[in-house]
């Protein structure tokens, strides 16, 4: 838990510099980008993932069977990621609405700034979720070579 905490805190620290960047460069590229498309993004890294856990499974019943392996950790961890992707992509669609709202971005000086940082932290988050999902293959592989 403690390891998850600091790698959150890693992502959003990196969220702050981006955004801190794209203010120095007086750039609304990633704001804009992000507001009108993470929710696909997450969408596409969602069916990627779907297809890496695909292949992952059929590995792991290959594995499991001949080996008598266990890979409960793993199986759940696979589990887990699919949960959190969706999480990511309704948190997307709720931080939309609000970029979308006249109200809420008037409402406070830094309101744009606040959802960059949040639109970079997600889909920062994404990202790592993502390469992780991609990395079980490469474990299963090694693990069968030894």
């Amino acid at each position: 838990m403690k390891g998850l905490a600091l790698l959150h805190l890693k992502i959003f620290t990196l969220s702050l510099f981006i955004t801190f960047g794209t203010q120095a460069l007086e750039s609304k590229f990633l704001l804009i980008y992000l507001g009108e498309n993470l929710t696909t993004i997450l969408i596409a890294f969602l069916a990627v993932s779907i297809a890496t856990i695909s292949i992952v499974s059929t590995k792991l019943k290959e594995v499991i069977d001949k080996y008598n392996a266990n890979f409960s950790s793993t199986i759940k961890s696979l589990r887990f990621s699919i949960k959190e992707q969706i999480f990511y992509i309704l948190l997307s669609i709720i931080v939309s609405v609000f970029c979308g709202s006249k109200l809420f971005m008037d409402m406070y000086s830094y309101s744009y700034q606040i959802i960059e940082v949040i639109f970079i932290y997600i889909f920062l988050l994404a990202l790592y979720n993502i390469y992780d999902t991609a990395n079980a293959i490469f474990i299963i592989f090694e693990w069968e070579a030894e």
